[in-house]
C-alpha cells in the first residue's frame, strides 16, 4: 500500500495562511506592515453653517494627482450615499511609518476666472471638506478671508486658499490611531493665480489603543453649529399660519354642509 505524506500539504496550507495574513494587512483589517501604502480618501465639501448642503470634493476645481487615471470610488451602504458621502482615492503616496518632511507636489494649475470665482465663493461661505484615512475622518477649511490694504490704504477682505496639507499621524504598533491636519501656504484667489498643491506627512508613536481611537471624536466641537433662531421662529409662524388657514377652510366647508343638511331636514 502506498503511503501518503501530509507534510507537503501542511506546508502549502501554512504558506497560504501566511500569504493571506500578508495580504490582509491593509485598511480593511486596519493593520499595516512598515512602508505599506495607506490610502487617503477625499469625500465631500460644503458650507460650515449648513451641514446638510454637501457636494463631491471635486465640485470645487481642485486639480488631481493623477488626472489621466480613472477615479477610484469606495462605496459604503445606502445610508452613506444618502448622507452625501462619496469617497474618492486621492492617490497621495502615504506609506506606513514613512515620513515626508519636505513638501511634496500633488498637482499644479493656473486658475481661470470661473475657477477663481468658485474658490472665492466657497471661502466666503466658509466651505469645509472631509477626508478619510484608515476610516478616521479629517476636516479642514478650504481657505480663509483676510483683510488686506489696497494702494489707497483702505482695508478689503480677500479670499485666500490653503495649498499645503500636513498630516500628523499617530500609530500604535501596526495600527493607525489618530490623524491631524494642519494647513499652510495661502494663495490669493484671482484669475491667473498659479497654484501648486503640496502635502507632507509625519508619524509619531502613541500609547492610545486601537479601541480608544474614536474617543477623541466624542468631544469634538467641529460641528457644533449655532441655532438660527430667526429661521426657527419663521418656520414656527409659517406652521401656525398654514394650520389656521386649513382650519378656516375646513370650518367653512363644514358650516356649508351643515346648513345644506339642515335645510334638507327642514323641508321634510
Amino acid at each position: 500500500m502506498r503511503k501518503h505524506s501530509f507534510w507537503p500539504v501542511l506546508r502549502l496550507l501554512l504558506l497560504g495562511l501566511l500569504g493571506l495574513h500578508h495580504a490582509a494587512a491593509d485598511q480593511h483589517t486596519h493593520r499595516y506592515e512598515d512602508m505599506e501604502a495607506v490610502q487617503l480618501w477625499v469625500n465631500k465639501v460644503g458650507p460650515y453653517n449648513n451641514p446638510q448642503e454637501t457636494y463631491n470634493y471635486f465640485y470645487l476645481p481642485y486639480c488631481k494627482a493623477n488626472p489621466d487615471q480613472a477615479a477610484e470610488h469606495s462605496w459604503g451602504g445606502l445610508g452613506e450615499v444618502l448622507q452625501g458621502n462619496e469617497l474618492i482615492n486621492s492617490h497621495l503616496e502615504i506609506e506606513f511609518k514613512v515620513p515626508i518632511s519636505e513638501p511634496t507636489v500633488i498637482c499644479s494649475q493656473v486658475l481661470h476666472a470661473q475657477q477663481a470665482e468658485q474658490f472665492k465663493n466657497a471661502i466666503e461661505r466658509q466651505y469645509w471638506y472631509e477626508l478619510f484615512l484608515d476610516d478616521l475622518p479629517v476636516w479642514g477649511f478650504v481657505g480663509i478671508m483676510r483683510q488686506d490694504n489696497d494702494e489707497s490704504g483702505e482695508k478689503h477682505e480677500q479670499a485666500y486658499l490653503y495649498t499645503h496639507k500636513e498630516f500628523q499621524i499617530s500609530y500604535n504598533k501596526d495600527r493607525v490611531i489618530h490623524v491631524n491636519l494642519t494647513q499652510d501656504n495661502l494663495v490669493l484667489m484671482e484669475p491667473g493665480a498659479n497654484i501648486t498643491f503640496t502635502y507632507s506627512v509625519t508619524w509619531q508613536p502613541t500609547d492610545t489603543t486601537f479601541r480608544q481611537r474614536f474617543r477623541r471624536y466624542l468631544d469634538f466641537t467641529f460641528f457644533e453649529h449655532s441655532i438660527h433662531w430667526f429661521s426657527v421662529a419663521n418656520s414656527f409662524l409659517m406652521v401656525i399660519f398654514l394650520t389656521g388657514l386649513v382650519a378656516i377652510i375646513l370650518m367653512r366647508t363644514l358650516r356649508r354642509d351643515y346648513a345644506r343638511y339642515a335645510k334638507l331636514a327642514g323641508g321634510r
